[in-house]
C-alpha cells in the first residue's frame, strides 16, 4: 500500500467468525477503531505497535456519537497508512458502515469494505435453524424491529411473503410483531422461534406459533433473534454429548497459551473467550552465538523454546551445532513445542514446576556440567536455587520479557462460568486494573498463581493438579460434574 486507506471489517457475531481476509487485514493494521461487540481475542491479533481506539459502549465509558466516530476514522485515515474499522457482525446489516464510508469519501480518504458474518443467519444456524430449506423456504427477509426514526415496516407485505422472516432487536415488540402479522393475513399456526443469547454462555430457544409464542417465550431475554416461518419448526443441532457443552470459559495468558487452551476446550464443547493479556517482548539477542561449554539447554516455557529457535533461524544458524546438547523442559506444553522444532526433551519433571525441574537437573547432572537457562526475565528463583544447592553451574539467560496488555484485560467482564489465569502476573494485573469476576470461578494453573489469587481476592478458586492445558480441562470437567450433582 502506498496510499492511506481505511478498511471496514465485519468481525462476525462471535469469536471465530471473522473471515480469513478480515483477519489478514487486521494483523497488518496500524490503527484499529473497534466497538464493544468485537470478540476480545481479535485485539490480540493486532501488531504490538498498533494503536487501538475504543468507540463502543462499556461500563463506565460513554459510547461515541456517530459523528465522533466518523471524525476519528477520518483523522486515522489521514495519519495512518492502514486503519481498520472493526465492527461486530456485518458492517452493512443494521449497522452504520455506510455512513462511515460516506464520511471518508467526503474527506477524499481511500477505503475498502470486507464483509462479516451477520447474526441474522449465524444465530439461527447455531440453534439448528436454517433460514432457507428446500421445500420449506426459498427466501428470507431480515427486518429490524427498532430503528432510529421508528419507521414501521409494511406488515401487509411481510405477511404475504412465503419465505422466512428474521427480526432483529425485536424482543420487546414480540407480541406486537405476531399480532400485526396475523392481522395482515399470516396463518396463526405459522412456526415461530425466539433465539436468545446466541453464542453466549446463557442461551435458550423458545418455540411456538404466531398465536402461542408470546406466552411460551415470556421468559425470553435479550439479545434475541425472532424467526417466523416454516423453517422455525426445524431443530438441526447435533445430539452428540460433549462434557463441557453449555460451559463458558474465559482464558487469559499469552497469545500462544490462550490459542492452545481455547482449541482444546472447544473440542470438549465449551464456549471460550480468549484474552491474550500477556505480551511477549523478545530479548533473543541475549542468546549466545556459540554453545561450547554447555551440556544442557533448559526451557521453562513454550515461549522460550519459540524465541530460541526463531532467533537461530533468523541468524541462519545450522541446527547441527546443537549436536550433543541435552534439553530440559518444565512440562508437556514446553516439550511439545520443542518437538515441533525436531528435538526431544531429555529431562522433564513429574511435577511441572521450576522447583522440581531444578531438583531433577541436580540429580541427573554432574558438578562439571554447565547448563544454559533460556527463559523469561525475572524467572522463578526456585530453579536456580536448586541448581546452586546441587552445585550445578549455569548461565541464566533472559530471552524474552512478559508484559501486560491492559486494554485486553479491561474486556474481561466476569460473565463466563470459569476464568483461567495462567500466571501470578496476570492475576495481579487483572485486579490492579479494577477487574471483577462476579459469579465466575477462577482456575489457577499452579501454586504461585493460586497464592497470588488468594492474596488479591477472597472468592473461591480451583487449582489445576497438573500445570498443563489438560490439567485445567480436567479440573473444570470435575467441577462441572460436581455442580451438576448439586
Amino acid at each position: 500500500m502506498s496510499r492511506n486507506k481505511v478498511i471496514l471489517v465485519g468481525a462476525g457475531c462471535a469469536d471465530g467468525l471473522i473471515t480469513v481476509r478480515g483477519l489478514e487485514v487486521l494483523r497488518k493494521a496500524d490503527a484499529v477503531v473497534y466497538d464493544s461487540l468485537v470478540a476480545p481475542s481479535l485485539l490480540s491479533e493486532c501488531k504490538k505497535d498498533c494503536k487501538l481506539i475504543f468507540v463502543g459502549k462499556r461500563k463506565g465509558v460513554h459510547s461515541k456519537s456517530q459523528d465522533e466516530i466518523n471524525r476519528i476514522l477520518c483523522d486515522c485515515g489521514k495519519e495512518f497508512l492502514r486503519t481498520v474499522r472493526l465492527k461486530g457482525g456485518d458492517s452493512f446489516v443494521f449497522a452504520r458502515g455506510g455512513e462511515e464510508l460516506l464520511a471518508l469519501e467526503k474527506e477524499g480518504i481511500d477505503f475498502e469494505s470486507i464483509p462479516g458474518v451477520t447474526s441474522a443467519t449465524a444465530i439461527p444456524a447455531s440453534f439448528g435453524l436454517p433460514v432457507t430449506h428446500r421445500g420449506l423456504s426459498q427466501s428470507f427477509t431480515v427486518v429490524t424491529a427498532s430503528s432510529a426514526d421508528e419507521k414501521e415496516e409494511n406488515y401487509k407485505a411481510l405477511a404475504a411473503l412465503d419465505g422466512t422472516l428474521v427480526f432483529l432487536m425485536g424482543l420487546s415488540k414480540l407480541n406486537e410483531i405476531c399480532q400485526k402479522l396475523r392481522e395482515n393475513g399470516k396463518d396463526k399456526n405459522t412456526p415461530v422461534s425466539v433465539l436468545c443469547g446466541g453464542f453466549e454462555r446463557r442461551h435458550e430457544r423458545f418455540d411456538g406459533t404466531l398465536e402461542t409464542i408470546a406466552e411460551k417465550a415470556k421468559n425470553a431475554f435479550s439479545p434475541a433473534v425472532i424467526v417466523v416461518g416454516k423453517t422455525a419448526a426445524l431443530d438441526l443441532r447435533s445430539v452428540e454429548p460433549k462434557p463441557l457443552s453449555g460451559v463458558s470459559v474465559a482464558v487469559t495468558g499469552t497469545d500462544s497459551f490462550t490459542r492452545k487452551l481455547r482449541e482444546k476446550l472447544c473440542e470438549k464443547g465449551a464456549d471460550v473467550n480468549r484474552y491474550a493479556c500477556l505480551t511477549v517482548k523478545s530479548q533473543a539477542k541475549n542468546i549466545p552465538e556459540r554453545f561450547d561449554g554447555y551440556s544442557c539447554l533448559v526451557f521453562t516455557s513454550a515461549n522460550g523454546v519459540e524465541q530460541f529457535f526463531e532467533e537461530l533461524k533468523r541468524r541462519q544458524t545450522d541446527f547441527r551445532t546443537l549436536f550433543g546438547l541435552r534439553f530440559a523442559v518444565i512440562g508437556e506444553g514446553t516439550a511439545e513445542k520443542l518437538m515441533s522444532y525436531g528435538f526431544r526433551a531429555d529431562f522433564m519433571p513429574d511435577i511441572y514446576s521450576a522447583d522440581e525441574l531444578g531438583r531433577l537437573l541436580s540429580e541427573k547432572l554432574t558438578a562439571d556440567e554447565r547448563v544454559l537457562i533460556l527463559r523469561a526475565q525475572d524467572g522463578s528463583e526456585e530453579l536456580t536455587k536448586r541448581l546452586d544447592e546441587g552445585e550445578i553451574g549455569y548461565t541464566d539467560c533472559p530471552i524474552y520479557k512478559t508484559g501486560i496488555n491492559r486494554e485486553v484485560l479491561s474486556l474481561i467482564k466476569g460473565n463466563e462460568d470459569y476464568t483461567v489465569f495462567a500466571s501470578a502476573k496476570a492475576v495481579a494485573a487483572f485486579f490492579e486494573n479494577g477487574g471483577t469476576l462476579g459469579k465466575t470461578k477462577a482456575v489457577c494453573i499452579g501454586e504461585k498463581t493460586a497464592a497470588r489469587f488468594g492474596e488479591c481476592c477472597g472468592l473461591p478458586f480451583l487449582t489445576a493438579k497438573t500445570y498443563t492445558a489438560g490439567g485445567i480441562i480436567e479440573i473444570i470437567e470435575n467441577d462441572t460434574k460436581e455442580r451438576d450433582r448439586k
